[in-house]
């Protein structure tokens, strides 16, 4: 027969560590679960972010681009003055006078920002 000698106080400190470690395993893993719920929200942020960026960016190029089309219409009034005032002609007069009190070009009329 064999005979066992077990130290009652080794087994139970043995035990003991073995509970701490996995009280530590388990609040590690609740900290790493945390720090990734964060880290996912912080990305969402981000997205929302860049969004809002896209949004404002599109926005600002179809503004500029009104605005570019405005000034050109306003130029084109203002050189078909001038020729109608070089040449004499009244008709042509008439219409460049008419293309400057609305110089919005037809592709941009439907807009009212």
């Amino acid at each position: 027969m064999v005979g066992w000698n077990v130290d009652v106080g080794t087994v139970r400190e043995a035990i003991t560590t073995q509970a701490t470690l996995a009280t530590e395993v388990t609040e590690s893993g609740a900290s790493l679960t945390t720090a990734m719920s964060d880290a996912l929200a912080a990305l969402a942020k981000c997205r929302d972010v860049q969004a809002a960026v896209s949004t404002f960016v599109s926005r600002h190029d179809a503004s500029a681009g009104r605005i570019e089309a405005h000034i050109g219409a306003v130029l084109d009034a203002t050189a078909s003055a001038t020729a109608a005032f070089v040449v004499g002609d009244e008709e042509m007069a008439a219409n460049a006078y008419r293309s400057a009190a609305d110089p919005v070009p037809p592709s941009v009329r439907g807009y009212r920002g």
